[in-house]
């Protein structure tokens, strides 16, 4: 009788949990609608449903436990506009680096002429890259949008340093202060982008917000030498422009709403609140928050590869920018603004392939991206050697360079681009780093170290021997595409963590279906199950303690 069955369902229950564990295998059994949550015993105490409630809910959060910490859910158009005033932030910070480049030297000699020499300007222009690169650790705890808008604020300042100031020491405190708001702006930026999106959908979303970078760099030298010589050399009439691009990304990142992380620390935080530690409840997944250090990360190979492969692109803009426009002019007699038309074919290339990167970086493995990047580089270099080669220089010498500052600016576009974006969020997946703002803010230092190696060491080596500047790099290039092979193994750990992925959704769906049942559907399926372990006791007759 159904009495009967009750009662043999009751003194299951009260005999062993296990009993539990096979009623929930049977259950699995005779249902199609994938794997079920955990089965409430009447036993249980309020504190153990309460905590088992609240585990489920993280669930629903987490992809897994390999996972980054992320934001709550983010609609696609939400996204958007992260991408987008990242982009923005990446834009106007790039606008200050590169608009000072055709006015500095004319302003210096107006109204500093004793430290206009090439000597002193090159230490305004490196200065920011120096001081972004002593920055990037110091800035990488602060919260992204924090960051960002103090970003905003020091690029203000400085543009108005540049603007009203007449003497180069402000003019090098104003560089400097527009190295630290790269670094928050860039740190900060990136890390949001990366909070903001899954795993498979990072990668992209770091490359389209790497184009504003891109257009920034390639815009500013022309616009700057444009507004400065219609306004009459004015030195306001520039650094205007970059405080209205500042004023419009500042209303950008306002608008972003408030974002609350939840990861490691909130979840440790609800078990302490609620006093969940009930007894017959495992503890593993309220392990204490994981505290990285910066020697710590440091001392992981693979973020040290990541951030010399980002150094080395970054080593051969910064030492073409001092040797290419100048050879461009003297070997093939080109004019100031023939030889910048030339030069910004690296620019135009890096921007182009920062989206076909960031559209390949779905389909194909990050590693195998990166190092085609640095196959385009080296072979770049190649036929930048090859265009020196032979006292005359004509039109195949000069195709042959056009064509070495194009692979230069795919090489770019297919590392520094969503590849090695992807590498970073792979690398804090898999290695379980609570922090990526940390995994951003090594990735940027070695931008920023290549930037301050290329025009103080790329450039000597070139004056001492072409040849052994662009054979020496093009050889250190497909040196690191051996290395760059060790990333391989990170999508052996991302295809692990897209089955946990798939199986906590699968689990989560079918928690949710139950949870639409109604009581006396649930009373149903519990009441099928004690009576196919009645029917299975009645035929194999063994005692209690053999069928549990």
């Amino acid at each position: 009788s159904v009495s009967q069955i009750q009662n043999l369902f009751g003194a299951l229950a009260s005999a062993a949990p296990r009993t539990w564990g096979a009623m929930e295998m049977s259950i699995k059994a005779s249902y199609t609608f994938g794997e079920l949550p955990e089965i409430v015993s009447p036993t249980d105490s309020a504190a153990v449903l309460e905590r088992r409630s609240t585990r489920s809910e993280r669930k629903k959060t987490y992809l897994s436990r390999a996972s980054l910490p992320q934001l709550p859910e983010q609609s696609y158009s939400t996204q958007l506009f992260v991408v987008g005033t990242v982009a923005s932030s990446l834009f106007c910070d790039f606008l200050l680096f590169t608009i000072v480049i055709p006015i500095m030297p004319d302003v210096l000699r107006s109204v500093d002429p004793s430290r206009s020499s090439e000597t002193f300007i090159g230490i305004l222009f490196g200065s920011k890259a120096l001081v972004g690169f002593i920055s990037n650790p110091l800035v990488a705890g602060i919260p992204p949008k924090t960051s960002m808008l103090l970003g905003i604020a020091l690029n203000a300042v400085s543009s108005v340093g540049f603007a009203f100031f007449n003497s180069y020491t402000f003019f090098l405190a104003a560089r400097a202060l527009s190295g630290v708001a790269s670094a928050m702006l860039m740190g900060g930026g990136m890390t949001l982008i990366m909070l903001c999106h899954e795993d498979d959908d990072r990668a992209a979303a770091g490359g389209y917000a790497m184009t504003g970078l891109t257009a920034g760099a390639l815009s500013g030298p022309f616009i700057g030498g444009l507004i400065y010589t219609a306004s009459g050399h004015s030195q306001i009439a520039p650094f205007a422009l970059v405080l209205v691009c500042l004023g419009i990304n500042l209303m950008q990142v306002t608008a972003l709403k408030p974002l609350v992380l939840s990861g490691p620390d909130s979840e440790q935080a609800d078990t302490a609140a609620t006093g969940n530690g009930a007894e017959g409840e495992d503890d593993e997944d309220d392990e204490p928050a994981r505290v990285v250090t910066f020697g710590t990360l440091l001392s992981d190979s693979l973020v040290i590869t990541a951030a010399v492969a980002m150094g080395l692109q970054w080593f051969i803009i910064g030492s073409l920018e001092a040797i290419a426009p100048s050879y461009l002019q003297e070997r093939f007699g080109l004019g100031v603004f023939t030889a910048s038309a030339v030069w910004s074919v690296t620019p135009v290339s890096h921007m182009l392939n920062n989206f076909g990167s960031a559209a390949l970086s779905k389909r194909m493995p990050y590693w195998v991206l990166v190092i085609f990047g640095e196959l385009a580089t080296a072979g770049g270099m190649m036929c930048m050697w090859f265009s020196t080669l032979g006292d005359k220089a004509g039109p195949m010498q000069l195709a042959l360079e056009i064509v070495g500052l194009f692979c230069i600016g795919v090489g770019m576009g297919y590392v520094v681009g969503a590849p090695l974006q992807g590498i970073t969020s792979k690398l804090a997946s898999a290695r379980g780093y609570p922090d990526i703002g940390q995994l951003v803010a090594i990735s940027n230092s070695g931008q920023q170290l290549g930037l301050i190696v290329g025009p103080m060491a790329g450039a000597p080596l070139y004056e001492v021997s072409e040849s052994a500047y662009y054979v020496g790099t093009t050889a250190v290039f497909l040196v690191f595409c051996l290395a760059n092979c060790r990333f391989a193994q990170l999508d052996k750990v991302a295809e692990v963590d897209r089955d946990a992925a798939r199986r906590e959704r699968r689990a989560a769906a079918a928690e949710a279906r139950v949870d639409a049942l109604p009581d006396k559907g649930v009373e149903a399926v519990l009441r099928t199950t004690a009576r196919q372990i009645a029917r299975s006791a009645s035929l194999n007759k063994p005692k209690s303690t053999e069928l549990l």
